[in-house]
């Protein structure tokens, strides 16, 4: 911990109730996890929220600002945590009512494992499985649609759809030469 994370601890008063821990191992941070009440999650913006599932796998729910993105698809309101509105106050009251009321924090936590359950790699891999299936199945169906380039050939034995240049043609030569800036 920094020295100006313990003094902030300090200031607040809430230097026996409060750890920054910074960086911890895989088993510390499921120490932490299993004995927290609640994970609060008071970044602006965030991806999907992995540290919440991983919270919820311990039964503790989560608040985090509903406008900070993926975290809304792994927090469900009212069910698995709380979903606040922007600013402070609305953050620090879900978090009171949290801390404070053990029956919703135990509801809420409960219901943030049974949701985090699902969560397997087992079924991670069956739902991929199933994706790429989907992608190839309609490739295939797309590939069986496009007509084979050796039934569309035109009189002159290609499949371009002119009529063939004749390469000894000076003209032609001309042209060339000319669009590739080729001196003679």
């Amino acid at each position: 911990m920094t020295v100006a994370a313990a003094a902030q601890r300090r200031d607040l008063g809430i230097a026996d109730q409060v750890v920054f821990t910074g960086h911890v191992s895989e088993w510390e941070k499921r120490r932490i996890l299993s004995e927290s009440w609640v994970l609060a999650l008071p970044s602006i913006k965030e991806g999907w929220g992995l540290v919440v599932v991983e919270a919820a796998t311990h039964h503790t729910p989560s608040i985090a600002y509903r406008s900070a993105g993926g975290v809304a698809d792994s927090i469900q309101e009212g069910r698995t945590g709380l979903l606040v509105d922007d600013g402070q106050e609305p953050f620090t009251g879900a978090l009171e009512a949290l801390l404070t009321d053990e029956q919703l924090r135990r509801t809420l936590g409960d219901e943030a494992a049974r949701f985090a359950a699902q969560f397997t790699w087992p079924q991670a891999v069956q739902k991929w499985e199933h994706l790429l299936q989907e992608v190839i199945d309609r490739l295939v169906a797309e590939q069986e649609d496009v007509p084979d380039p050796s039934e569309d050939v035109d009189e002159d034995g290609d499949d371009t759809g002119d009529e063939d240049i004749d390469i000894d043609d000076p003209e032609a030569d001309a042209i060339v030469n000319d669009a590739l800036e080729i001196d003679e």
